[in-house]
């Protein structure tokens, strides 16, 4: 069965939308480069090759979609805030810290405190995730990325130039693969 954008279930979307609730209560610091999105454009991609669309509208579509995430990825990084998607800031959000580090590709690590709990969840078999709470293991992923975050340029609230550059290659990129 071919993909199509008008089968879209009403439960995932409700999913979704539980999932972006979650999220915009979470302080986050992320750590991206110019390679990041190429991942995602390389799955729209093959399965663009594979004919499993059902219409070069649904694929345009997906592409204008990526280009408004990342719209919105750049405006919580200017504003230093969480915000719900299609929405404006509101005082008292959770923090959005963004980094751009050349250094880093096709890390998908995720670093987790809650409370006094650390936790690390590794990317596996594309699609998959492991983690684990040892102790060890996460004071040095910890460390880890403290020291890659103080080799980054910050994006959020303050480097303007640089923001807009990181944010407008990425479009770049999206623009061209989805020959818009």
């Amino acid at each position: 069965m071919k993909f199509s954008l008008k089968d879209a279930v009403q439960e995932h979307k409700m999913l979704g939308k539980k999932i972006e609730n979650v999220y915009i209560q979470i302080p986050t610091t992320e750590i991206w480069n110019k390679e990041s999105i190429n991942s995602t454009i390389r799955q729209i991609e093959f399965y663009r090759d594979a004919n499993m669309f059902e219409s070069e509208e649904d694929i345009k579509t997906i592409y204008v979609a990526l280009l408004d995430l990342i719209n919105h990825l750049e405006l919580q990084a200017e504003s230093g805030m969480k915000i719900r998607f299609g929405e404006s800031p509101v005082a008292g959000a959770a923090a959005y810290n963004l980094f751009w580090n050349d250094l880093v590709t096709a890390d998908n690590t995720v670093f987790a405190e809650l409370d006094l709990k650390k936790m690390t969840f590794l990317n596996h078999s594309v699609l998959n995730f492991i983690s684990t709470t040892d102790i060890k293991f996460n004071s040095f992923i910890h460390n880890n990325l403290q020291n890659l975050i103080k080799r980054s340029t910050m994006l959020s609230k303050v480097g303007e130039k640089e923001r807009y550059r990181f944010f407008n290659g990425l479009r770049n990129k999206i623009k061209l693969a989805g020959r818009l």
